[in-house]
């Protein structure tokens, strides 16, 4: 009975695991005795020669699947991100798969045969087709061919492709919310093939895991994944009356927004606490008071410039922006306040000490007021770039 248990509990844990650890790409073939066998592979290399596009009434079919590994990098100056990727792409010759038959190894189920160099099938050499599927939002890329590192070929005559590389992407940012913000980091994936030659697919594997959660991405710089979307779409070329099919993932995160918090905001809200301090000396002080005032309103220009680097120019005003002109209007209402209140003393007014405890009530009111309407604005008006998903 013991044993019983036992094995049933084994086969439950490898079936979990199997289904958790479902594979990218191809993952439903078998092997056989045929598969990697040296003779066979070189004999069907050699004899190889499907370099055309296949001739169909239907557009042929080329699946894609994607996995994002690392995104790092990310310079919101420029709108880019650098990332790791795999990319995998299959599709299904009819050739192929008649010259298998051919030889007796075709075959209608998924059988894994033989995996060749790039440089045997497609460059210098011409010995298969392919559907010249390429990155649209890329700027660079470390391997600027971006070509397969390896291809497979089974039984039924699929082609699959693999490329493994990391490159520098670009996308449209929104930094309304800046340092809260959350952004998308897209991937578009398109044949230079139209629609009616070839269709690209997401694998729907692929699509569920995406859905379901299931795949997560390693953000290096600050970044907290919230959402995964892929999904295929299509767009109609004005230059040559074509639509085209592509593949799009996209990847949401929340920026970490403690560094912020913690080395500009808090530090911020001391300096302006300094800066209310002059309203503690006496009216005569007034070189100590304009030299306080001063010295806090440089640090203020000083931390504009510490988050210039994290943003381009931009034509609108970001949160933090709204933060430190706040904070700049209480240094300068505390500057503005010192000099009247020294002028009204000098003139032996009594008013002056009235004046005083008026300004400190503007001061200290104003940053807190205007730091709170920006922050309610923005949170209740969320931000997030445009899903075409």
């Amino acid at each position: 009975m013991t044993r019983y248990l036992l094995k049933t509990f084994s086969i439950i844990i490898l079936f979990s695991i199997v289904k958790i650890n479902s594979a990218y790409s191809i993952d439903n073939y078998k092997y056989t005795k045929a598969s990697n066998d040296n003779l066979l592979c070189e004999k069907i290399l050699n004899e190889l020669s499907f370099s055309s596009l296949p001739i169909s009434e239907k557009p042929l079919d080329v699946f894609v699947d994607f996995k994002i590994e690392r995104i790092s990098r990310i310079n919101g100056e420029n709108s880019s991100y650098e990332a790791a990727y795999t990319l995998w792409y299959y599709w299904r010759d009819i050739r192929l798969f008649e010259y298998l038959n051919s030889i007796n190894i075709g075959t209608s189920e998924k059988e894994f045969l033989c995996d060749f160099a790039v440089e045997s099938v497609w460059l210098p050499s011409r010995k298969l087709w392919n559907p010249d599927i390429e990155f649209f939002n890329v700027i660079s890329e470390e391997n600027l061919e971006s070509y397969p590192d390896w291809i497979e070929i089974f039984s039924d005559g699929t082609v699959q492709a693999r490329v493994k590389s990391i490159a520098e992407f670009q996308t449209d940012f929104y930094f309304e919310n800046f340092p809260f913000d959350k952004q998308t980091f897209r991937f578009e994936l398109w044949s230079e093939y139209p629609e009616n030659i070839v269709n690209l697919i997401p694998d729907a594997n692929s699509i569920d895991k995406y859905s379901s959660g299931f795949q997560s991405v390693y953000f290096a710089d600050g970044w907290k994944q919230t959402g995964l979307k892929a999904c295929q779409l299509k767009y109609d070329d004005d230059t040559d009356g074509f639509v085209y099919t592509g593949y799009v993932l996209e990847i949401n995160a929340d920026r970490s927004s403690e560094y912020f918090i913690q080395k500009v905001m808090i530090p911020l809200f001391l300096i302006i606490l300094v800066c209310w301090t002059t309203f503690i000396l006496p009216p005569s002080e007034v070189e100590a008071k304009l030299t306080v005032s001063s010295v806090a309103f440089l640090s203020l220009i000083a931390f504009n410039y510490a988050i210039d680097d994290e943003l381009p120019n931009l034509s609108y005003l970001t949160i933090m922006d709204f933060i430190i002109i706040a904070a700049y209007t209480s240094a300068a209402i505390s500057i503005v306040a010192s000099a009247i209140q020294f002028k009204i003393f000098k003139n032996h007014n009594l008013n002056a000490a009235l004046f005083s405890k008026l300004a400190v009530v503007i001061c200290i009111i104003s940053f807190p007021i205007i730091t709170g309407i920006t922050l309610y604005l923005f949170f209740n008006s969320e931000k997030l770039s445009i899903s075409w998903c």
